[in-house]
């Protein structure tokens, strides 16, 4: 059957370049701490070693974040039929995702660059991941309340909003880890 080939050959490579994106992420975020060694050569099995886990970290990363998206669809409407509106409503969601992001953002700063960093950068990084994405959350859901529904571009201005959405997203993941490092070589 040549469709199942062709979805199985199309895993695989959407695996694969999400891979190669992981691990330049695993050498940006080596170069901000400082871990970066360019004369280390490494062995053909600790490259491979690094593509399988980069690729279950792509999945896991993904997932988490689907699942932040259910969830939060999933507490706000049991909050709508509980009675739950309001100030209060926008604040327990805004703390869950807060949390989420948190979660998600600590694994990404705790297991992609080759060392460990230090739990102070770790936490650091990721609240001001986790704000600069809430932030970025509620504008563009604000763009999309009253924007998009009037706009004459259509899918043309989705396609620019997701743009600057995916540059928003690697602008908050390099700025948050490297203003954590910046603190911690300031203060030391």
């Amino acid at each position: 059957d040549t469709s199942s080939v062709m979805g199985v050959i199309g895993i695989v490579v959407i695996l694969f370049t999400s891979s190669v994106a992981f691990l330049h992420l695993r050498y940006s975020f080596n170069l901000i701490y400082g871990f970066y060694d360019p004369e280390r050569q490494r062995p053909l099995v600790e490259i491979i070693k690094d593509r399988l886990i980069s690729m279950v970290f792509v999945v896991l990363f993904n997932i988490g974040f689907v699942a932040s998206l259910f969830l939060t669809s999933y507490f706000f409407f049991h909050m709508r039929t509980r009675g739950i509106t309001g100030l209060g409503a926008s604040l327990m969601l805004t703390s869950f995702n807060f949390f989420v992001f948190f979660g998600l953002f600590f694994c990404l700063y705790c297991f992609v660059p080759s060392k460990r960093v230090s739990w102070s950068v770790l936490i650091r990084s990721s609240a001001y991941a986790s704000i600069g994405f809430l932030v970025g959350k509620i504008l563009f859901g604000i763009y999309f309340k009253n924007i998009v529904s009037t706009s004459v571009y259509g899918a043309a201005g989705a396609l620019l909003v997701f743009l600057i959405w995916t540059y928003y997203s690697a602008l908050i993941v390099f700025f948050s880890a490297e203003l954590a490092n910046y603190l911690k070589v300031r203060k030391s």
